[in-house]
């Protein structure tokens, strides 16, 4: 709104003057047309106040002017057009146009002067804001934008901007008008040629400047920029010190007052005092940075240096010094806290410094301000001890400052060295009386093979004394001389030698086996300078071994004549010996690997035994070969060797045709069980429907009686072989091993297996003591077969008319198990049957009925539980009172008379 009003109000005193002609002529028109025209005595006067109003308001009282002309024109026009018409009315009228025009100005004044004084409040606010960010704000560049927006604010204002110097131009400008002429002008200012105002303000004492624009603004290229407008440019300026420009464009029409003048002056000279503080601050944070980083420099000397920094302050006069401050260093060496010295007296933290002679440099050195050295001496005191040196000088301040090395590790490194080398000789001393009197021969070579060294264990075994080889060369000694050389190759190669074997020549002739272990000597340098040679005599050893050696060949000539394989593996799974036999299946395969030969694989088995084996154990496995088709039977064991190592030997046993026989006997017991199964099913079958058809028979009321008979005996052995079939089935499912043990009580299975026998013609008593809930065993339900065979064959071998059976059951003399006796008055078993009639087919006598197996799965039932059975005379002695069976089965996790059944 007010960039429309700037440019329209450029001539705008012009457009009220042709206004107000216009208006004016208007009302000349109107009153013209009312007394000649349509020749009324009347005028319509209404639209004269329209001019009149807008005279005073424009005006003020120049526009009263206005008024009496129009008053004037309506009298004038009743006197000389219609003097004809005499009408009070306008002549009432001419005076009230005056009197509107009094009353518009004295209002437009009242409102003029509101207005002054809302513009002086809104000038005191706007230099309040300017204090206020003059105050509050620290950043050059956001303040002057800053002042720019807020006077700007001033209704009057159109824009503002400041320029701010650099010793003789401008380097920056701020304004608050987005309008591409203002900003022009902006920018013109940080230019080598700025506008000709702007190079007046800085030639003027005055520090503000209102621009004439007839005058100041011809030929300006910026002169449409500011056409209409006021300009005010004040110098931004503080203690003789400038520091800018301050530019405000007011609105088109509007005059500069000299409120805004004082404004201008007071923005400036804030701005000014504002740029002032601001490079007054710049200066003083470069100076306490260039401060800070001079100490930071100082403080990571101080800090970091190894050495010993302490300051201390004079006190009563040099009397005491007091710690100032002490570096890092000074705590690793004093052991000592920083914040636990500092404002202590010297005295008080190191109290042997007056007898270290420390504190007479102190005083001294402040004195006389000249530096000293404290030579290296031994302090100590209750706390610490060490080796000081100091340099002890005078600050300018007055503090004196004492640096100082910790010479203690220097001084335990000397006493060390001196230490080692004492040591030295005596260990030379103590080697040299340690060759002397080993047993074993220690000679010294050169590396030109020349004998430098012979010991008392050399000249014990060799027989030559050392005056007589000592410069001589060590070839001598050898039985083959080339030896000699071929030692000294390989020292030189490998740098030494262990336990190497030669053969050396006594001074008598006699040959001597040696055993040697070579280092080689070098100098500071590390270059070699001869060799160290340490032997013994091994001649009784390799005698042994030659021995051993001649048995070992006997055992592998006793391996050779074995119709079993042999091999013999080393701990790296080379093999080391094949007889003939493993040989003949595998090829001669010594030096490679047994699981490369036996399993074709590239590295050891998982399932190897030879790590076991190498630790001492005996092996027993089956290996099947799938290369050759056989089966082994294996056993691996340790085997030592001469020179201490294990190796494994392996006897290899072929099993591959026992393995079929096995296979053969297996695959016969499996058709046994196909046949068992087919008579267990498919016969009994038959049986079972020829059972019915017999039953059937009987049960018929027609059937003739003399046929009843032969029936009864068809059904009578169908039973038979329906029971046989059943005990088959039975023994069978025993015999496999596969039934599965459970803890059962004994009460049911005997109970139902009495139930069964009472089933007989006879009368059946059966008396006993098994309770339901108290005996257990782990067993299954053929538990039922061993109670129902027992008391079948107690009913079926007993003549009597009334049959008594006596169970009894109790705990055996362990405790651990149970004890059952089945006892009958039959007519007994004789003592050389006794053990047969448990056995399949052998039955007790002529008068034994039924398949024989009965007991068998008695038996095989009983000990399938874990438990026995035997049988003996009810009566002991005397086999015809009868037979008691008696059956020992150990007891389940429950028993006792706390246990129920479940």
């Amino acid at each position: 709104m007010k960039d429309i009003r700037r440019v329209f109000g450029g001539s705008a005193e012009w457009y009220k003057i042709v206004t107000m002609v216009i208006l004016l002529a208007g009302c000349c028109i109107i009153t013209y047309y009312f007394h000649v025209v349509i020749r009324t005595g009347v005028v319509f006067s209404h639209l004269f106040y329209i001019p009149i109003i807008l005279a005073a308001l424009w005006w003020r009282v120049k526009g009263l002017f206005v008024a009496m002309f129009l008053a004037a024109l309506l009298i004038f026009s009743h006197i000389f057009v219609r003097p004809d018409v005499t009408t009070s009315i306008d002549f009432i009228r001419a005076p009230m146009l005056i009197i509107v025009s009094m009353a518009t100005i004295v209002l437009g004044e009242r409102v003029v002067r509101a207005e002054h004084q809302a513009h002086l409040s809104s000038i005191f606010k706007t230099i309040k804001d300017v204090n206020h960010l003059v105050v509050t704000t620290k950043d050059r560049d956001r303040l002057l934008r800053a002042v720019c927006d807020t006077v700007v604010k001033e209704e009057r204002f159109c824009a503002s901007c400041i320029a701010c110097f650099n010793g003789d131009s401008f380097v920056s400008v701020a304004n608050s008008c987005s309008d591409d002429g203002i900003s022009r002008f902006c920018e013109s200012m940080v230019s080598s040629d700025p506008p000709r105002c702007v190079r007046d303000v800085l030639a003027r004492e005055d520090l503000v400047k209102v621009m004439n624009r007839p005058e100041d603004c011809v030929g300006c290229p910026f002169e449409s920029v500011c056409a209409g407008s006021d300009v005010a440019v004040a110098r931004i300026e503080h203690a003789a010190e400038r520091f800018g420009l301050l530019a405000i464009i007011f609105l088109p029409g509007v005059i500069v007052r000299s409120g805004e003048r004082e404004l201008l002056k007071e923005v400036a000279s804030n701005i000014a005092i504002a740029l002032d503080n601001m490079e007054l601050e710049e200066k003083r944070k470069k100076t306490e940075e260039a401060l800070q980083e001079s100490e930071a420099v100082y403080r990571a000397v101080f800090e970091n240096t190894v050495d010993g920094i302490a300051i201390y302050e004079a006190a009563d006069d040099g009397r005491d010094f007091i710690f100032a401050d002490v570096n890092r260093g000074s705590e690793t060496i004093d052991d000592i806290r920083r914040e636990e010295v500092i404002g202590r007296s010297v005295l008080e933290v190191f109290p042997g410094v007056a007898d270290f002679g420390l504190f007479e440099v102190f005083r001294r050195v402040w004195a006389t301000g000249m530096p000293e050295h404290h030579p290296i001496s031994m302090y100590k005191d209750d706390r610490i001890a060490g080796w000081r040196e100091h340099f002890v000088y005078k600050l300018p301040s007055g503090e004196i400052v004492a640096v100082y090395h910790d010479e203690t590790d220097r001084r335990i490194a000397e006493e060390a060295i001196k230490r080692s080398e004492r040591q030295l000789r005596e260990t030379k001393e103590y080697l040299t009386n340690v060759i002397e009197s080993s047993a074993d021969a220690i000679v010294v070579v050169d590396m030109d093979g020349i004998v430098r060294d012979w010991n008392a264990g050399a000249e014990a075994y060799m027989g030559y004394t050392a005056g007589e080889v000592l410069g001589t060369h060590n070839r001598r000694f050898f039985e083959d001389s080339e030896e000699a050389d071929r030692i000294m190759e390989m020292v030189k190669r490998e740098g030494k030698i262990r336990h190497h074997r030669a053969i050396v020549i006594r001074k008598d002739g006699t040959p001597v086996h040696i055993s040697m272990s070579v280092a080689l000597l070098k100098d500071k340098d590390g270059l070699p300078i001869g060799t160290v040679r340490m032997s013994r005599d091994i001649t009784k050893e390799v005698e042994f071994e030659e021995k051993i050696k001649e048995e070992r060949d006997n055992l592998n000539s006793m391996f050779e004549a074995m119709s079993d394989g042999v091999y013999v593996v080393s701990g790296d799974y080379q093999i080391e010996f094949m007889n003939k036999v493993m040989i003949t299946a595998f090829g001669d395969q010594i030096g490679n690997t047994c699981y490369e030969v036996f399993h074709g694989r590239e590295e050891p088995c998982p399932l190897c035994k030879n790590q076991k084996v190498l630790k001492g154990e005996t092996v027993w496995w089956e290996w099947h070969s799938r290369n050759i088709g056989k089966t082994y039977d294996l056993i691996e064991t340790p085997l030592r060797n001469i020179d201490g190592t294990v190796s494994k030997l392996t006897l290899f046993r072929d099993i591959t045709r026992h393995k079929m026989a096995e296979k053969r006997i297996e695959d016969e017991y499996h058709r046994a069980e196909f046949y068992t199964d087919i008579m267990g099913h498919d016969i009994n079958n038959v049986n079972q429907v020829t059972i019915g058809y017999l039953d059937l028979m009987l049960q018929m009321p027609d059937f003739p009686d003399k046929f009843k008979k032969h029936i009864q005996t068809a059904l009578k052995h169908a039973r038979k072989s329906a029971a046989l079939i059943s005990n088959v089935k039975t023994l069978s499912r025993v015999q496999s091993g596969e039934i599965e043990l459970n803890e059962i009580d004994i009460y049911p299975a005997f109970v139902s297996a009495a139930e069964d026998a009472k089933s007989a013609t006879k009368k059946v008593v059966i008396n006993s003591t098994i309770t339901e809930g108290k005996y257990f065993i782990m067993g299954n339900d053929l538990l039922f077969d061993v109670f129902a065979n027992l008391l079948n064959n107690a009913v079926k071998f007993d003549a009597h008319d009334i049959v008594e059976i006596d169970v009894d059951i109790g705990s055996s003399d362990d405790g651990g198990q149970w004890q059952i006796e089945v006892a009958d008055h039959g007519h007994g078993i004789s003592d050389e049957y006794k053990d047969a009639i448990f056995n399949r087919l052998e039955r007790a006598g002529e008068s034994s009925q039924g398949s024989g197996l009965g007991l068998t799965i008695v038996k095989n039932v009983v000990e399938s539980y874990g438990g026995t059975v035997w049988v003996e005379d009810r009566v002991r002695g005397d086999r015809t009172s009868g037979s008691k069976f008696v059956i020992i089965l150990p007891k389940g996790a429950r028993h006792g008379n706390d246990i129920h059944s479940g």
